[in-house]
């Protein structure tokens, strides 16, 4: 997820890694206009590359309903994405500016077993990940991990390729092409409300965010961040951390912050 909101003075791209407590953020900052959304679940990489995309193929210095036609046309956004086309064509007369980046990351180990359980409750007819769905079913927590990441290092299978980048390393959403972290705010998963609150507080927007709703429910137990650590300690192996930190070593070496050993 990568959207742009606007508070009237100020863009704030918002990127959220799946199954990292993104629907909860863009509810919390849905109080400020939403000006655009981006194609898929892009990296900031390839948010960049979209911006650059928009600023070279569709830049506003004509008629505006020249700019609506370029815009479906070149960048055929989706059916809701076209809801904000008045925000968005604001936003290009300042030429898909972007003053503030933020992110969403939550603990290593709770996102892989949140994978886990949202793959076996969802179904693959409203997640796309069939063969994902099939193994998450058929293998214990510890078995599924061993899947994701064999075929994540040594990729052998297309579709089984494309279903795993659907979960990319949260480290893919804070760095640009040259490796350097661009986030200027990381919101954690396990303390949303606070780091938003003190993230709006400092940009000065005027709106107090408030409290964001709780974490989807295909986490277990009603999606409670308590609750999604007791279900984390009770999957964890010694095995399968080791096997999860191996895939988001980025983020770990980033912020070494998280509590499971």
């Amino acid at each position: 997820m990568a959207k742009v909101y606007t508070d009237g003075n100020q863009y704030l791209l918002l990127l959220g890694p799946s199954k990292c407590g993104s629907t909860s953020s863009q509810q919390a900052f849905h109080i400020n206009a939403q000006v655009h959304d981006f194609l898929g679940d892009p990296t900031l990489l390839e948010v960049n590359q979209q911006l650059a995309h928009l600023r070279k193929e569709i830049p506003l210095n004509g008629s505006h309903i020249d700019w609506t036609r370029k815009y479906i046309e070149r960048y055929q956004p989706d059916v809701g994405a076209r809801k904000n086309l008045s925000s968005t064509k604001q936003w290009a007369q300042y030429d898909y500016r972007i003053d503030i980046i933020s992110s969403v990351i939550r603990n290593p180990f709770y996102r892989m077993v949140s994978i886990w359980s949202y793959l076996k409750k969802k179904g693959a007819s409203q997640h796309g990940c069939p063969i994902l769905y099939s193994k998450a079913c058929e293998n214990t927590f510890e078995e599924f991990v061993k899947f994701f990441m064999s075929n994540a290092k040594q990729p052998t299978d297309e579709d089984v390729t494309k279903e795993i980048n659907s979960f990319k390393p949260q480290i893919e959403y804070l760095v640009d092409e040259t490796n350097k972290c661009k986030v200027n705010f990381l919101l954690s998963c396990d303390d949303m409300e606070r780091d938003i609150n003190n993230m709006s507080k400092s940009i000065g927007w005027k709106t107090d965010i408030g409290k964001p709703p709780m974490l989807n429910q295909s986490d277990w137990h009603g999606g409670s961040i308590s609750s999604m650590a007791k279900n984390a300690e009770e999957l964890y192996s010694t095995k399968s951390r080791k096997l999860v930190h191996e895939y988001e070593k980025g983020l770990i070496e980033f912020k070494n912050t998280f509590s499971i050993k």
